[in-house]
Protein backbone atom coordinates (compact mmCIF):
# COMPACT_ATOMS: atom_id res chain seq x y z
CA UNK A 1 0.00 0.00 0.00
CA UNK A 2 1.13 3.52 -0.49
CA UNK A 3 -0.17 6.83 0.52
CA UNK A 4 0.94 10.20 -1.34
CA UNK A 5 0.96 13.65 0.29
CA UNK A 6 1.42 15.70 -2.55
CA UNK A 7 2.27 19.27 -0.62
CA UNK A 8 4.90 17.62 1.35
CA UNK A 9 6.45 15.75 -0.99
CA UNK A 10 6.16 12.61 0.90
CA UNK A 11 5.61 8.83 0.00
CA UNK A 12 4.64 5.95 2.80
CA UNK A 13 5.30 2.41 1.93
CA UNK A 14 4.16 -0.59 3.53
CA UNK A 15 5.58 -3.90 4.72
CA UNK A 16 9.37 -2.66 3.52
CA UNK A 17 11.76 -5.35 4.73
CA UNK A 18 15.42 -4.07 6.43
CA UNK A 19 17.11 -4.52 3.05
CA UNK A 20 15.26 -2.60 0.99
CA UNK A 21 15.30 0.39 2.87
CA UNK A 22 19.17 0.00 3.49
CA UNK A 23 18.84 -0.78 -0.90
CA UNK A 24 17.12 2.76 -1.53
CA UNK A 25 19.59 4.06 1.10
CA UNK A 26 22.31 3.08 -0.89
CA UNK A 27 20.66 4.30 -3.99
CA UNK A 28 19.77 7.63 -2.98
CA UNK A 29 23.15 8.98 -1.50
CA UNK A 30 23.19 11.48 -3.64
CA UNK A 31 20.10 12.81 -2.76
CA UNK A 32 20.85 15.25 -0.34
CA UNK A 33 17.50 16.72 -0.27
CA UNK A 34 15.87 13.90 0.29
CA UNK A 35 14.99 12.14 4.20
CA UNK A 36 14.02 8.59 5.00
CA UNK A 37 12.32 7.10 8.22
CA UNK A 38 11.82 3.40 8.85
CA UNK A 39 9.70 1.87 11.47
CA UNK A 40 9.59 -1.66 11.58
CA UNK A 41 8.16 -2.03 8.14
CA UNK A 42 7.02 1.17 7.58
CA UNK A 43 9.04 3.70 5.34
CA UNK A 44 8.53 7.40 5.06
CA UNK A 45 10.31 9.26 1.93
CA UNK A 46 10.53 13.20 2.04
CA UNK A 47 11.96 15.31 -0.16
CA UNK A 48 12.31 18.82 1.33
CA UNK A 49 12.11 22.18 -0.16
CA UNK A 50 13.94 25.83 0.15
CA UNK A 51 10.29 26.18 2.89
CA UNK A 52 11.56 23.84 4.63
CA UNK A 53 15.30 23.98 4.98
CA UNK A 54 14.97 27.88 5.45
CA UNK A 55 13.97 27.85 9.31
CA UNK A 56 16.37 24.24 9.51
CA UNK A 57 18.86 26.41 8.70
CA UNK A 58 18.19 28.78 11.24
CA UNK A 59 17.46 26.87 14.01
CA UNK A 60 20.57 25.22 13.29
CA UNK A 61 22.90 28.47 13.30
CA UNK A 62 21.12 29.17 16.48
CA UNK A 63 22.30 25.97 18.11
CA UNK A 64 25.44 26.54 17.01
CA UNK A 65 25.71 30.24 18.22
CA UNK A 66 24.65 29.83 21.67
CA UNK A 67 26.34 26.47 22.46
CA UNK A 68 29.42 28.92 20.94
CA UNK A 69 28.92 31.68 23.33
CA UNK A 70 28.09 29.66 26.36
CA UNK A 71 31.34 27.37 25.91
CA UNK A 72 29.71 24.41 25.20
CA UNK A 73 31.48 22.10 23.15
CA UNK A 74 29.28 20.62 19.94
CA UNK A 75 29.82 18.51 16.89
CA UNK A 76 27.24 19.31 14.06
CA UNK A 77 26.09 15.79 12.35
CA UNK A 78 23.87 17.36 10.45
CA UNK A 79 20.72 15.04 8.57
CA UNK A 80 22.92 12.05 8.95
CA UNK A 81 21.75 8.49 8.90
CA UNK A 82 21.12 6.49 12.29
CA UNK A 83 19.85 3.32 12.26
CA UNK A 84 19.23 0.18 14.17
CA UNK A 85 18.46 -3.09 12.80
CA UNK A 86 17.69 -5.06 15.72
CA UNK A 87 15.07 -2.58 16.65
CA UNK A 88 14.11 -2.19 12.81
CA UNK A 89 14.30 1.62 13.05
CA UNK A 90 15.91 4.07 10.82
CA UNK A 91 16.06 8.13 10.59
CA UNK A 92 17.70 11.26 9.08
CA UNK A 93 16.71 14.24 11.25
CA UNK A 94 16.62 17.74 9.30
CA UNK A 95 19.62 18.53 11.62
CA UNK A 96 21.68 17.10 14.61
CA UNK A 97 23.91 17.88 17.08
CA UNK A 98 26.15 16.39 19.53
CA UNK A 99 26.73 18.80 22.61
CA UNK A 100 27.46 16.52 26.02
CA UNK A 101 28.75 13.64 24.16
CA UNK A 102 31.06 15.40 20.96
CA UNK A 103 33.90 14.17 21.89
CA UNK A 104 32.85 10.47 21.58
CA UNK A 105 32.01 11.17 17.65
CA UNK A 106 34.16 13.73 16.35
CA UNK A 107 36.63 12.85 13.50
CA UNK A 108 34.02 9.69 12.29
CA UNK A 109 33.32 9.63 9.21
CA UNK A 110 30.44 7.43 10.10
CA UNK A 111 28.42 6.86 13.08
CA UNK A 112 26.74 3.61 14.39
CA UNK A 113 24.31 3.36 16.75
CA UNK A 114 25.31 -0.31 17.94
CA UNK A 115 28.57 1.78 19.11
CA UNK A 116 27.96 5.26 19.18
CA UNK A 117 25.27 7.25 20.90
CA UNK A 118 22.68 8.69 19.43
CA UNK A 119 22.38 12.77 19.04
CA UNK A 120 21.79 14.72 22.35
CA UNK A 121 19.80 17.29 20.45
CA UNK A 122 17.46 16.30 16.87
CA UNK A 123 15.83 19.57 15.62
CA UNK A 124 12.23 18.50 13.22
CA UNK A 125 10.76 21.01 10.99
CA UNK A 126 7.52 19.52 10.20
CA UNK A 127 5.56 22.23 8.97
CA UNK A 128 2.76 19.97 8.06
CA UNK A 129 2.27 16.65 9.98
CA UNK A 130 4.67 13.78 9.40
CA UNK A 131 2.54 10.53 7.72
CA UNK A 132 4.92 9.01 10.16
CA UNK A 133 5.29 9.57 13.95
CA UNK A 134 9.28 10.07 14.42
CA UNK A 135 9.30 10.46 17.95
CA UNK A 136 8.57 6.69 18.91
CA UNK A 137 11.70 6.28 17.16
CA UNK A 138 14.25 8.95 18.71
CA UNK A 139 12.72 7.54 22.00
CA UNK A 140 14.07 4.20 20.90
CA UNK A 141 17.54 4.81 20.35
CA UNK A 142 17.57 7.20 23.17
CA UNK A 143 17.94 10.76 21.64
CA UNK A 144 17.98 13.13 24.80
CA UNK A 145 16.03 16.47 23.48
CA UNK A 146 13.78 17.17 20.41
CA UNK A 147 12.95 20.31 18.83
CA UNK A 148 9.97 20.73 16.90
CA UNK A 149 8.96 23.50 14.27
CA UNK A 150 5.34 23.49 12.60
CA UNK A 151 5.78 26.51 10.96
CA UNK A 152 4.38 28.58 13.55
CA UNK A 153 6.06 27.71 16.52
CA UNK A 154 9.33 25.85 18.13
CA UNK A 155 8.59 23.42 20.98
CA UNK A 156 11.10 21.07 23.02
CA UNK A 157 10.95 18.14 24.95
CA UNK A 158 13.05 15.82 26.64
CA UNK A 159 13.18 12.34 26.91
CA UNK A 160 11.51 11.25 30.55
CA UNK A 161 10.93 7.61 31.40
CA UNK A 162 11.12 6.12 27.45
CA UNK A 163 8.46 8.95 26.37
CA UNK A 164 8.77 12.79 25.58
CA UNK A 165 7.54 15.55 28.00
CA UNK A 166 7.29 19.17 26.50
CA UNK A 167 9.71 21.76 28.36
CA UNK A 168 10.09 25.63 28.44
CA UNK A 169 13.85 25.26 28.77
CA UNK A 170 16.50 23.70 26.64
CA UNK A 171 17.91 20.49 28.46
CA UNK A 172 21.55 21.04 26.30
CA UNK A 173 21.29 24.65 26.01
CA UNK A 174 20.30 26.14 28.55
CA UNK A 175 19.38 29.17 29.10
CA UNK A 176 17.63 29.35 25.87
CA UNK A 177 13.89 28.82 26.05
CA UNK A 178 11.69 27.52 23.78
CA UNK A 179 9.70 31.41 23.16
CA UNK A 180 13.55 32.65 22.53
CA UNK A 181 14.00 30.17 19.66
CA UNK A 182 10.64 31.47 18.25
CA UNK A 183 11.61 34.93 18.08
CA UNK A 184 14.80 35.61 17.67
CA UNK A 185 15.40 39.39 19.18
CA UNK A 186 12.42 38.95 20.66
CA UNK A 187 10.40 39.33 17.43
CA UNK A 188 12.57 41.96 17.03
CA UNK A 189 13.56 40.71 13.39
CA UNK A 190 10.47 41.92 11.20
CA UNK A 191 10.58 41.59 7.83
CA UNK A 192 8.33 44.58 6.42
CA UNK A 193 7.24 45.16 2.32
CA UNK A 194 6.93 48.80 3.13
CA UNK A 195 10.64 48.98 3.19
CA UNK A 196 10.79 47.74 -0.39
CA UNK A 197 14.19 46.32 -1.33
CA UNK A 198 16.95 48.89 -0.43
CA UNK A 199 17.33 49.52 2.89
CA UNK A 200 17.83 47.48 6.49
CA UNK A 201 17.14 49.76 9.37
CA UNK A 202 18.45 48.43 13.30
CA UNK A 203 16.47 50.93 15.64
CA UNK A 204 17.05 51.30 19.36
CA UNK A 205 18.74 47.34 20.02
CA UNK A 206 19.79 46.20 23.11
CA UNK A 207 21.71 42.87 22.73
CA UNK A 208 22.84 40.89 26.01
CA UNK A 209 24.72 37.31 26.47
CA UNK A 210 22.88 34.60 27.42
CA UNK A 211 23.50 35.07 31.19
CA UNK A 212 21.53 38.42 31.20
CA UNK A 213 24.75 40.57 31.24
CA UNK A 214 24.23 43.18 28.57
CA UNK A 215 26.38 43.24 25.75
CA UNK A 216 25.95 46.12 23.62
CA UNK A 217 23.14 49.04 23.94
CA UNK A 218 21.17 51.72 22.09
CA UNK A 219 22.32 49.93 18.78
CA UNK A 220 21.12 52.54 16.07
CA UNK A 221 22.13 52.17 12.03
CA UNK A 222 20.68 52.08 8.17
CA UNK A 223 22.07 49.70 5.29
CA UNK A 224 21.37 50.60 1.38
CA UNK A 225 21.37 47.93 -1.45
CA UNK A 226 24.71 48.12 -2.44
CA UNK A 227 26.36 49.05 0.54
CA UNK A 228 29.35 47.32 1.85
CA UNK A 229 30.40 47.57 5.54
CA UNK A 230 32.77 46.28 8.05
CA UNK A 231 32.61 45.82 11.16
CA UNK A 232 35.06 45.81 14.07
CA UNK A 233 36.14 45.65 17.58
CA UNK A 234 38.05 43.70 20.18
CA UNK A 235 37.27 39.90 20.34
CA UNK A 236 34.33 39.57 22.86
CA UNK A 237 33.09 42.85 22.04
CA UNK A 238 29.65 42.09 20.91
CA UNK A 239 30.56 42.42 16.66
CA UNK A 240 29.45 38.87 16.15
CA UNK A 241 26.56 39.25 18.03
CA UNK A 242 25.39 42.28 16.56
CA UNK A 243 25.72 40.47 13.36
CA UNK A 244 23.90 37.73 14.25
CA UNK A 245 20.94 39.60 15.30
CA UNK A 246 21.12 41.42 12.22
CA UNK A 247 21.07 37.80 10.52
CA UNK A 248 17.70 37.26 12.79
CA UNK A 249 19.72 34.52 14.50
CA UNK A 250 20.44 35.96 18.24
CA UNK A 251 17.53 35.34 20.30
CA UNK A 252 18.73 37.28 23.52
CA UNK A 253 18.05 41.41 23.09
CA UNK A 254 15.25 43.61 22.47
CA UNK A 255 14.77 46.47 19.79
CA UNK A 256 13.86 45.89 16.18
CA UNK A 257 15.25 45.38 12.73
CA UNK A 258 13.70 45.16 9.97
CA UNK A 259 14.37 44.52 6.43
CA UNK A 260 12.61 44.08 2.91
CA UNK A 261 10.87 40.07 3.18
CA UNK A 262 11.64 40.02 -0.49
CA UNK A 263 15.10 40.53 -0.19
CA UNK A 264 17.46 37.06 -0.79
CA UNK A 265 19.58 36.79 1.64
CA UNK A 266 22.89 34.72 2.40
CA UNK A 267 24.83 34.20 5.72
CA UNK A 268 28.43 32.81 5.46
CA UNK A 269 29.60 31.98 9.04
CA UNK A 270 33.57 31.34 10.03
CA UNK A 271 32.62 27.43 10.18
CA UNK A 272 29.79 26.68 6.90
CA UNK A 273 27.95 24.38 6.79
CA UNK A 274 28.81 21.34 4.53
CA UNK A 275 25.61 18.64 4.23
CA UNK A 276 26.65 14.95 4.08
CA UNK A 277 26.33 14.37 0.52
CA UNK A 278 27.60 15.06 -3.27
CA UNK A 279 29.67 18.10 -3.92
CA UNK A 280 26.90 19.51 -6.10
CA UNK A 281 24.38 19.43 -3.20
CA UNK A 282 27.12 21.16 -1.12
CA UNK A 283 28.08 23.97 -3.14
CA UNK A 284 24.33 24.55 -4.03
CA UNK A 285 23.01 24.94 -0.52
CA UNK A 286 20.63 25.94 0.48
CA UNK A 287 19.37 25.91 -2.88
CA UNK A 288 18.24 22.29 -3.73
CA UNK A 289 21.02 20.83 -6.18
CA UNK A 290 18.79 20.39 -8.70
CA UNK A 291 18.08 23.78 -9.22
CA UNK A 292 21.84 24.91 -10.23
CA UNK A 293 23.74 23.62 -13.66
CA UNK A 294 26.78 22.18 -13.72
CA UNK A 295 28.82 24.72 -15.31
CA UNK A 296 27.63 27.38 -12.83
CA UNK A 297 29.00 25.47 -9.99
CA UNK A 298 32.37 24.53 -12.23
CA UNK A 299 32.88 27.85 -13.06
CA UNK A 300 32.38 29.22 -9.03
CA UNK A 301 34.79 26.66 -7.78
CA UNK A 302 37.20 27.51 -10.64
CA UNK A 303 36.37 31.03 -9.49
CA UNK A 304 37.71 30.49 -6.11
CA UNK A 305 40.67 28.43 -6.80
CA UNK A 306 39.30 24.81 -6.34
CA UNK A 307 39.25 24.15 -9.81
CA UNK A 308 40.38 20.56 -8.40
CA UNK A 309 37.26 20.03 -7.38
CA UNK A 310 34.87 21.39 -10.58
CA UNK A 311 35.23 17.35 -11.90
CA UNK A 312 33.86 15.63 -8.60
CA UNK A 313 30.47 17.33 -8.50
CA UNK A 314 29.10 13.85 -8.15
CA UNK A 315 30.97 12.42 -5.82
CA UNK A 316 29.15 11.57 -2.18
CA UNK A 317 31.12 12.19 1.13
CA UNK A 318 31.77 14.00 4.44
CA UNK A 319 33.41 17.03 2.97
CA UNK A 320 33.33 18.81 6.40
CA UNK A 321 35.66 16.16 7.05
CA UNK A 322 37.54 15.99 3.47
CA UNK A 323 38.32 19.60 2.67
CA UNK A 324 40.52 22.19 5.04
CA UNK A 325 39.22 24.78 6.98
CA UNK A 326 40.36 27.44 4.02
CA UNK A 327 38.79 24.96 1.29
CA UNK A 328 35.32 25.23 2.95
CA UNK A 329 35.44 29.01 3.41
CA UNK A 330 36.21 28.88 -0.51
CA UNK A 331 33.33 26.79 -0.98
CA UNK A 332 31.02 29.04 0.85
CA UNK A 333 32.24 32.05 -1.26
CA UNK A 334 31.33 29.79 -4.32
CA UNK A 335 28.00 29.51 -3.02
CA UNK A 336 27.64 33.56 -3.03
CA UNK A 337 28.75 33.46 -6.43
CA UNK A 338 26.26 30.71 -7.09
CA UNK A 339 23.30 32.64 -5.62
CA UNK A 340 23.88 36.09 -5.85
CA UNK A 341 22.20 37.41 -3.02
CA UNK A 342 21.23 40.74 -2.10
CA UNK A 343 22.35 40.81 1.07
CA UNK A 344 25.28 38.79 2.19
CA UNK A 345 26.66 38.77 5.56
CA UNK A 346 30.38 37.37 5.80
CA UNK A 347 31.07 36.75 9.89
CA UNK A 348 34.93 35.94 9.85
CA UNK A 349 33.97 34.26 7.09
CA UNK A 350 37.95 34.30 5.78
CA UNK A 351 39.68 33.85 8.87
CA UNK A 352 41.28 29.87 7.68
CA UNK A 353 42.76 31.60 4.35
CA UNK A 354 45.70 33.54 4.26
CA UNK A 355 45.30 37.38 3.56
CA UNK A 356 46.27 36.94 -0.34
CA UNK A 357 43.48 34.44 -0.98
CA UNK A 358 41.47 36.68 1.12
CA UNK A 359 41.96 39.93 -1.40
CA UNK A 360 40.93 37.22 -4.38
CA UNK A 361 37.88 36.35 -2.39
CA UNK A 362 36.78 40.13 -1.88
CA UNK A 363 37.42 41.54 -5.18
CA UNK A 364 35.38 38.40 -6.58
CA UNK A 365 32.43 39.49 -4.43
CA UNK A 366 32.86 43.27 -5.35
CA UNK A 367 33.49 42.44 -8.78
CA UNK A 368 30.52 40.05 -9.66
CA UNK A 369 27.82 40.81 -7.27
CA UNK A 370 28.06 44.62 -7.41
CA UNK A 371 24.44 45.51 -6.56
CA UNK A 372 24.72 43.13 -3.28
CA UNK A 373 24.63 45.04 0.15
CA UNK A 374 27.68 43.58 1.94
CA UNK A 375 27.98 43.11 5.96
CA UNK A 376 31.37 41.49 7.24
CA UNK A 377 32.54 41.31 10.38
CA UNK A 378 36.87 40.79 10.88
CA UNK A 379 39.80 41.96 12.54
CA UNK A 380 42.29 42.05 9.57
CA UNK A 381 43.42 45.79 7.93
CA UNK A 382 43.70 44.34 4.82
CA UNK A 383 39.52 43.86 4.83
CA UNK A 384 39.19 47.65 4.79
CA UNK A 385 39.91 48.54 1.41
CA UNK A 386 36.77 46.34 0.64
CA UNK A 387 34.31 48.49 2.44
CA UNK A 388 32.99 51.70 2.12
CA UNK A 389 31.77 52.14 5.56
CA UNK A 390 33.66 51.20 9.03
CA UNK A 391 31.59 50.60 12.07
CA UNK A 392 33.29 49.75 15.69
CA UNK A 393 32.04 48.41 18.43
CA UNK A 394 33.40 50.92 21.24
CA UNK A 395 33.67 49.55 24.67
CA UNK A 396 32.31 51.53 27.90
CA UNK A 397 34.67 51.53 31.02
CA UNK A 398 31.62 49.91 32.64
CA UNK A 399 28.61 48.06 31.50
CA UNK A 400 27.56 47.71 27.71
CA UNK A 401 29.55 49.02 24.48
CA UNK A 402 27.97 51.02 21.82
CA UNK A 403 28.48 50.76 18.05
CA UNK A 404 29.82 54.08 16.41
CA UNK A 405 30.39 55.05 13.08
CA UNK A 406 34.50 55.43 12.21
CA UNK A 407 35.48 58.07 9.89
CA UNK A 408 38.79 56.81 7.93
CA UNK A 409 41.11 58.18 5.32
CA UNK A 410 40.44 57.03 2.08
CA UNK A 411 42.75 53.81 1.05
CA UNK A 412 44.29 52.61 -1.84
CA UNK A 413 41.91 50.48 -3.98
CA UNK A 414 42.74 46.84 -3.20
CA UNK A 415 43.28 45.94 -6.64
Amino acid sequence: MTTIAPPEERVVLQNVSWETYERLLAESIESAGTRFTYDEGTLEIMVVSIAHEDPNRTLGLLVAIVAEETERDFHLAGSTTFKRKDLAKGFEPDSCFYIRRADQVRGKAELDLMKDPPPDLVIEVDITRSLLNRFPIFAAVGVPEVWRFDGDRVTMYRLEGGRYSQIETSLMLAPLTAQGVEKPVLNAYRMLSRLGDTRLTVEDVDLHLPDGRPLVTHVNLSLLRGDSVLLGGASGSGKSTLFRAIAGIWPFGRGEIRASPRARVLFLPQRPYLPIGTLRSVVSYPMPAAGVDDATLREALEAVDLGGLAGRLDEAGHWALQLSPGEQQRIAFARALVQKPDWLFLDEATSAVDEATEGRLYRLVRERLAGTTVFSVGHRATLRPFHARRLEVQPATSGPGSIVEVTAAPESDPR
